[in-house]
Parts: structure tokens; C-alpha cells; sequence
């Protein structure tokens, strides 16, 4: 019996690896005495726990389908960000162009036997 192998490459306009979704615990809470408020971004060109607006607008803004709260603790962000981990429900969309679409260097190297480990086997 014959079989029949398909192979996927990466669109030329999507990176070549997923973004990074950072696990629960790599997020620290903030010093004591902290008083502002805290932001999730659980959808938007990178997700994760931030302290100011600013930094918040720059990752969701022109993001169709964005989704980020705010709360009052981090505790409460910190609650909120890991039910969307452990549901799956994180999606990390970079724009090409923006600060945070990954550089040709943060994708790949040079070395062939690299580049092949980006591509799927779908056999």
C-alpha cells in the first residue's frame, strides 16, 4: 500500500513559531504598597498580566476580537489569567510590522536542520 505524505508550510506572513503564552507562574506580584490598578489581556498581540493602561492599549488595540479586563488585585488577575490558561482560551495575535511580530533572528536560525523542525509532518 502506498501513503501519501502532506506537508504544511508557515504562511510567509505568520511567524514562524507560536507567540509566547507565559505560564501563570512566571508573573510576580508587585511590591507591597502597589496601588494601581491591574490589567489581563488574554487575547491581543501578547497576553499576560500589566500594570498601566498604556502598555495595555499598545497590545489590543487594532486587535479585532481582543479581550482584556481589569481588576482591582493581583491576585484577582492573576485568578483570571490562569483560568484562561488552563481553559486554552490565550491567543497571542502579533501584527506584522509591530513591536512585538517577531524578528527573523527570534524565529529561526540559519541552520537548515532548524528550519525543518518548523514545518509539520502531517504523514
Amino acid at each position: 500500500p502506498s501513503s501519501t505524505r502532506t506537508t504544511i508550510l508557515a504562511s510567509p506572513h505568520a511567524p514562524l513559531y507560536g507567540p509566547s503564552i507565559p505560564h501563570p507562574s512566571t508573573f510576580n506580584s508587585p511590591p507591597e504598597g502597589h496601588n494601581s490598578k491591574f490589567y489581563v489581556i488574554t487575547v491581543g498581540q501578547q497576553v499576560g498580566l500589566f500594570f498601566h493602561w498604556n502598555d495595555v492599549a499598545q497590545r489590543v488595540n487594532r486587535v479585532s476580537g481582543n479581550i482584556h479586563y481589569k481588576c482591582d488585585t493581583f491576585q484577582e488577575a492573576l485568578a483570571q489569567y490562569t483560568c484562561a490558561y488552563e481553559n486554552g482560551e490565550l491567543r497571542a495575535i502579533p501584527m506584522p510590522g509591530s513591536p512585538f511580530w517577531p524578528t527573523e533572528s527570534q524565529t529561526m536560525s540559519s541552520n537548515e536542520e532548524d528550519i525543518w523542525s518548523h514545518i509539520e509532518d502531517l504523514s
